[in-house]
């Protein structure tokens, strides 16, 4: 499996990173899907887990139901079908505190605060969605349709609600 690093870099994936990587990338691939479903949502983290992933989002007052969350997971599908590209790029502070203010990112820009003053700041690109990320993702989102887990909101039915880390 290829995998794409926050400089551009394509590669293999290491064997042992491969469930890592797609759960990491099934995240991304959940938080465009709910972004197309939902264009107030307000993302903090989505990583990856043991178990699976998750991201956690702010919707303001809307609960989730089971059908929007099968509609969530049906978009999901959809943007691996898409296999759009994807465009890692790095920022310095001030521009990437910018580009979330834009974007009205609020829990990124708490985010961003919280780190030290030297770091550089990388992100992934597809299309309209632009994911905050350090760790390297699928190269193509196709790859990461296999990646279906247990612990996901989207396929156990948990109200997706802003968590405070």
């Amino acid at each position: 499996m290829k995998i794409i690093y926050k400089d551009g870099t394509v590669a293999e994936c290491p064997q042992e990173e491969e469930l890592h990587i797609l759960r990491h990338t099934a995240a991304h691939i959940m938080a465009q899907a709910i972004k197309r479903l939902y264009p107030q949502a307000d993302f903090a983290f989505g990583p990856a887990t043991e178990n699976g992933f998750y991201y956690d989002v702010d919707l303001g007052d809307t609960k989730l139901t089971d059908e929007d969350l099968a509609a969530i997971e049906k978009e999901m599908k959809k943007i691996c079908k898409e296999n759009l590209p994807l465009k890692p790029f790095i920022l310095p502070r001030d521009e990437a505190v910018k580009l979330m203010e834009e974007r009205q990112e609020h829990y990124k820009i708490e985010h961003i605060a919280d780190l030290a003053d030297e770091t550089e700041f990388s992100f992934f690109s597809r299309v309209s969605m632009l994911i905050c990320a350090s760790d390297p993702t699928c190269a193509t989102p196709r790859r990461s349709r296999r990646s279906r887990s247990p612990s996901s909101p989207v396929l156990t039915g948990r109200t997706i609600k802003r968590t405070r880390c």
